[in-house]
């Protein structure tokens, strides 16, 4: 389990990520992706995973914030967007 309690929804919009080896800096999610080359439909489809107090976490299982992936590696988890 997680150490606090998560949030999976949907996205409304200028959702902003902290990627890790990035500076520091929190990044507009939907450029992440588009530089990710996920189809757009994709990106429409994919859920976010975020804290209570609304941190993003990850975005599906293809963008993870640098501390939520340290946290994955660090319980030799992972976390699968099962596509239906």
């Amino acid at each position: 389990g997680f150490p606090t309690p998560l949030v999976a929804h949907a996205r409304r919009g200028g959702e902003r990520i902290l990627l890790p080896d990035r500076g520091g800096r929190h990044h507009a999610l939907k450029h992440v992706l588009q530089e990710l080359e996920i189809a757009p439909w994709d990106r429409a489809r994919m859920p976010l995973l975020s804290t209570a107090d609304g941190l993003l976490l990850a975005a599906g299982d293809r963008v993870y914030s640098a501390g939520f992936g340290h946290w994955l590696e660090s319980q030799n988890a992972r976390l699968e967007w099962i596509r239906a």
